[in-house]
């Protein structure tokens, strides 16, 4: 009855209008946050958002991160749940940046809405990042790489979207100042996540390339350890010992990794290259593991490690003559070579064992190279003013070309094929195989290895001595032009090339058509749920089709990127890349054609999509009607 409306004062109670539904709330931060990522300035009248808004951001953002460090991340992958903390603590430090952003301008209500804004808004700089990171060449110079001229790029754009969003939330306050403020925040961001520990969704597990073979039969320790005195001793026997008045150079190779062919084959290389052009023959000891040789070659052990640089310091005379030990295998960033030998129990060599083994063996004129993962590790330990240390990579840094199918790694192949082949100075030498490793992972798009060198006071005047009993080389006609590191045939480079066309168009085009894919669903679930109109909820659901098949799309891609033989699955994601783009096409022409209708309709002429928000239904009718407040608003 009438009377039930009334209130105590017996005037009508006006009905408490609705709030806007959470799916139309997150479909406008969402919007919005895009529409900031193009530098729209956002109207505050309708990013009024709250703390949940924030965090069901980073809930929904946390995919597209992950999708990003799936595709940075090289074959094979590894998933880590560290993405999740890097992405809550990179998050909140933004909270906190905004919050002082806003506090120095006194629109501290507005915190929520500028750090949903920028959740959602960083999307898209952060997927252009990625693509650029993997597609511009490195130059080289550690100080003005390509890390840092597209990670100011990046703290640009974030800059300039502060600046955007201030224009709207904090519209009132000096221009000036806004702009100021934004810039100093986006540095403060930029620097900050420079220097945070930094957790990946996805990385690239180098280790599986090796631990998921299918193992051999092992050896059986007691067939192979007995012989091993033997093999050392006929080893060691045929060195000669060292020349009074005369430098001379000892060569030991150490290749103690059995599960990859490339060590031993290094190994062989440089025995011979040191035994025909450097002067070490019949001075030259080379240690392996490997099936094919345990019966003929000394296991590369610590413990025969140890009693040939013992026995050698013996032949050699220490004060004049130079040791060149040569170390390849897999390493750690502990300073840690590995040592393997299927069934056969072995202890890894570690740098501060190495360095204890030469000062007991009283060597003291030394030259090691280290080639293995981060094999910088080794030069603390090393260093002194006898010695000179190179090694194939950073301390945190990986190298790289450790397969069966190799006849060299990387650095092998550079320092001791090409470099040594030019010039007998080991130091020179460094310099030549270091450019061409960087140009090879240029090429290959990979992370540099940065290879170290480490020169004692003296040695070099003790290698300038030696070098000077050489005799002349004889000019070697084909080693002209660098060879590039043999990781495949022909046929098989090119492939690999066309996939990372491939890839990085695919990629490039798969996040513009999710973008406009999600824009449109968004859209067209908003319109469906304002007016009810069935046309509307086919839109709504074709894009969500659209992408519901972005994992298998993303699944093709990495697989026909890792191997050809999932290649015609990385042409299926191009499909879908099609098929994704000709759904966004669609829908968005039939998103607008229902628009043009729903105009018609309510006879108020043709209207844009912008304007849509303002139909509201109105009366018991059916009908939509406009009232000018609300066309206004």
């Amino acid at each position: 009855m009438w009377h039930d409306k009334l209130g105590a004062g017996g005037s009508a109670e006006v009905p408490r209008k609705p709030g806007p539904s959470p799916w139309l709330q997150m479909g406008s931060a969402i919007s919005a946050g895009l529409q900031l990522a193009v530098l729209r300035k956002p109207n505050p009248n309708q990013v009024a958002f709250t703390a949940g808004s924030f965090w069901l951001a980073l809930l929904l953002v946390a995919p597209w991160y992950a999708a990003i460090d799936y595709f940075m991340a090289g074959s094979p992958r590894q998933f880590s749940a560290n993405g999740f903390e890097s992405l809550a603590g990179h998050s909140l430090l933004s909270l906190f940046v905004c919050y002082l952003l806003l506090k120095s301008l006194s629109r501290e209500a507005m915190l929520w809405s500028l750090a949903t804004l920028f959740a959602y808004g960083a999307l898209i700089p952060m997927a252009i990042y990625a693509v650029a990171y993997d597609a511009i060449p490195d130059g080289g110079d550690e100080t003005s790489n390509r890390q840092w001229i597209i990670y100011t790029a990046l703290a640009l754009w974030w800059a300039a979207m502060l600046w955007r969003a201030l224009s709207g939330l904090a519209a009132g306050t000096p221009a000036a100042r806004r702009v100021l403020l934004s810039f100093a925040a986006a540095a403060v961001l930029a620097a900050a996540n420079w220097l945070m520990p930094s957790g990946e969704f996805w990385y690239t597990d180098y280790y599986a390339l090796y631990r998921d073979r299918p193992e051999e039969e092992p050896l059986v320790a007691e067939d192979v350890l007995p012989s091993q005195p033997l093999l050392l001793t006929k080893a060691l026997d045929r060195i000669v010992p060292g020349t009074k008045g005369k430098p001379s150079l000892y060569f030991v190779s150490f290749a103690p990794y059995a599960k990859q062919g490339v060590f031993a084959k290094e190994a062989h290389y440089t025995e011979h290259l040191f035994e025909s052009d450097l002067g070490a023959k019949d001075r030259t000891l080379t240690l392996i593991n490997s099936r094919a040789s345990v019966a003929s070659t000394p296991l590369a052990s610590v413990s025969n490690l140890r009693t040939a640089l013992r026995e050698l310091g013996q032949k050699m005379i220490l004060d004049q003559d130079i040791l060149f030990l040569y170390l390849t295998s897999h390493g750690s960033r502990d300073a840690q070579m590995a040592v393997n030998l299927p069934g056969v129990g072995l202890h890894d060599l570690g740098a501060r064992d190495l360095a204890g083994m030469l000062d007991a063996a009283g060597i003291r004129w030394r030259v090691i190279v280290v080639s293995s993962c981060y094999s910088g590790s080794f030069i603390p330990e090393l260093r002194n003013d006898h010695t000179l240390v190179i090694t194939a990579a950073r301390a945190d840094r990986t190298s790289f070309g450790c397969s069966d199918t190799a006849e060299f790694t990387y650095f092998g192949r550079a320092y001791f094929q090409q470099a040594l082949s030019r010039t007998r100075s080991f130091v020179d030498a460094f310099g030549i195989a270091r450019d061409l490793i960087h140009q090879w992972e240029t090429e290959q798009k990979f992370q540099h290895a940065e290879p170290q060198i480490d020169s004692g006071s003296l040695i070099q005047t003790k290698l300038e001595q030696w070098q000077a009993t050489l005799p002349p080389r004889v000019p070697a006609t084909d080693s002209a032009t660098p060879a590039e590191p043999a990781v495949a045939d022909a046929e098989k480079t090119q492939l690999i090339g066309q996939q990372r066309i491939y890839q990085r168009l695919s990629l490039g085009s798969l996040a513009l058509s999710s973008i406009v894919l999600l824009v449109l669903l968004f859209a067209q679930l908003r319109a469906y749920l304002r007016h009810r109109e069935r046309s509307l909820l086919v839109l709504t659901l074709s894009s969500a089709m659209g992408l519901a098949v972005l994992p298998f799309h993303l699944l093709a891609m990495g697989a026909g990127a890792d191997a050809e033989r999932y290649m015609h699955l990385f042409y299926a994601s191009l499909v879908l890349t099609i098929a994704q783009w000709m759904s966004a096409v669609i829908g968005t022409l039939a998103l607008l054609r229902s628009y043009g209708s729903l105009a018609e309709r309510v006879r108020v002429g043709p209207i844009s999509s912008p304007n849509l928000p303002a139909l509201l239904p109105s009366g018991d009718s059916g009908q939509v009607g406009v009232s000018a407040e609300s066309a206004n608003n």
